[in-house]
């Protein structure tokens, strides 16, 4: 399962990537959301999880660029906005997930298959 981390602190960033890495996921991380569209553009992701707040893009953007797209990948925002409207935003918008900073890491890992059985399936051939 390929998985795209965009979070723009470094340490964050890190942790997150390393421990999915270690739970067995190709993980692909960048810290800006307009580096976050281009990975989208050229890789297909199972999962992306996203930060809100980021240079280039914010967040919420990169989730409309996706569903405006018609990727399949599940969407998780991961973000210290934690507001009710903030959370309706980015679900509207097309996120199937939002998770509040700071997190359990724990949860992280457990979210991934979960996401990943809301995602679309693809659609039947023959």
């Amino acid at each position: 399962m390929r998985i795209l981390v965009a979070e723009d602190d470094p340490g964050l960033q890190n942790v997150i990537a390393l421990g999915l890495t270690e739970a067995g996921y190709h993980v692909d991380a960048v810290d800006r959301g307009d580096d976050a569209i281009d990975q989208m553009k050229w890789y297909e992701y199972d999962v992306a999880i996203i930060d809100w707040r980021m240079p280039g893009a914010e967040g919420i953007d990169v989730v409309a660029w996706a569903r405006r797209n018609g990727r399949p990948t599940a969407l998780l925002m991961l973000t210290a906005r934690d507001a009710p409207a903030d959370r309706i935003r980015a679900l509207d918008t097309g996120a199937d997930a939002y998770l509040v900073k700071p997190l359990d890491f724990g949860e992280l890992p457990a979210r991934v298959p979960a996401l990943q059985r809301l995602s679309p399936a693809p659609p039947a051939t023959g």
